[in-house]
């Protein structure tokens, strides 16, 4: 319906045009502001930021079109694979260099000492804070199961968990970068999928992600995937084979949700194109109706299975009640004008102070 507007209104180009130039000048800041922060470690950075602001002028113009349909497809996957797996190398190296240690360190360290702890002893030591974060708990599930499976190699150094971490985040997001790639390629064609491999390349503030293993890389690799699946969707021919990409597609966006909350965006955006795509075509509601039910089913199964793994070791439902922090917590911080949006100690001491989660939630209000 948004579509036929624009078209009806004749300025669809031009806004798709001013979307790339404030994507271009968003990433463009956002690279700026990485290399402010770690140009004196790793001097990679600036020849990233030369690259993407090269790429930005020249990608969007006709000449580039014209010279990217004289290569075949075949050539350009290959080439888009080559750009793949030397960005895994080069954001492996620059990992490696921005380590951050796993004592006197933010939630990314709990965690890992977390799962560490877990595999040497059984038990979760800091149960306050997964009743009181509940957040975390996906992401420590799939990383207790991660280190008990390099566990053999990794001994009890907890240093070697931590080092087996940053070739998985890179894998991560270099899957990443392929996902949007192939949604690139069904949306349009290759030729639009490797200015996207290229831009996806130069992206240099996902290279300072893969060096820490949290829910934050888990969250872009998710919706990339959740993207691709959706495109798969929409572009399916027969009933069983979109059934077969809508079920797989609610599954990750309930993982998703589990593991980053912000990909409830993600959910909103699917559930409300799938409702504008019903507008159109009114067979396809059932689809629409099958989705969002198979998403909270798999949301609740996926909520269940950490509830119970938290449970057994140790972090019950009773402490998960008392304390708990509710979602007011965070827009009441967000609000702070001392931190702008950021994370204020105060706040966290002023909300832990009252016990269970209602009176919580009142407290904050």
């Amino acid at each position: 319906m948004v579509q036929l507007i624009l078209k009806k209104c004749k300025i669809s180009y031009f806004l798709k045009r001013a979307a790339v130039l404030m994507f271009l000048l968003s990433a463009f800041w956002v690279t700026i502001v990485v290399v402010a922060a770690g140009a004196q470690r790793y001097s990679i950075f600036f020849c990233a930021v030369l690259m993407i602001v090269f790429l930005g002028l020249l990608l969007p113009g006709p000449k580039a079109d014209s010279f990217l349909k004289k290569i075949s497809d075949k050539k350009l996957h290959i080439c888009a694979s080559g750009l793949f797996v030397a960005s895994f190398f080069v954001m492996l190296k620059i990992a490696f260099s921005l380590r951050v240690d796993v004592f006197d360190t933010w939630d990314y360290g709990q965690l890992i000492r977390t799962a560490y702890g877990i595999c040497m002893h059984g038990e979760i030591d800091a149960g306050v804070y997964y009743a009181r974060y509940p957040n975390n708990s996906a992401f420590l599930w799939i990383l207790t199961m991660y280190f008990q499976c390099i566990k053999p190699f990794a001994g009890d150094n907890i240093y070697n968990y931590l080092n087996a971490t940053i070739p998985l985040n890179c894998l991560l997001t270099v899957l990443s970068f392929s996902f949007l790639y192939l949604a690139a390629c069904r949306l349009k064609n290759p030729q639009f999928g490797i200015k996207t491999a290229i831009v996806m390349f130069g992206m240099l503030p996902l290279y300072g992600y893969a060096a820490m293993a949290y829910t934050d890389v888990w969250g872009i690799f998710l919706t990339s995937l959740a993207l691709y699946v959706y495109v798969r969707t929409k572009q399916a021919l027969h009933a069983a084979s979109r059934l077969g990409w809508i079920s797989s597609l609610a599954l990750v966006l309930a993982v998703g949700y589990r593991m980053k909350a912000t990909l409830i965006i993600v959910a909103i955006a699917v559930f409300l194109d799938m409702a504008l795509d019903f507008v159109q075509n009114k067979k396809r509601i059932f689809y629409l109706a099958i989705c969002i039910l198979l998403f909270f089913c798999c949301a609740k199964g996926s909520t269940l299975l950490t509830r119970g793994f938290l449970a057994e070791h140790g972090v019950t439902d009773s402490l998960i009640e008392e304390n708990e922090f509710p979602i007011t917590h965070w827009m009441m911080m967000a609000l702070n004008p001392k931190a702008k949006g950021g994370y204020v100690k105060e706040d966290v001491a002023y909300t832990n102070s009252f016990l269970g989660k209602s009176a919580k939630y009142e407290a904050n209000i």
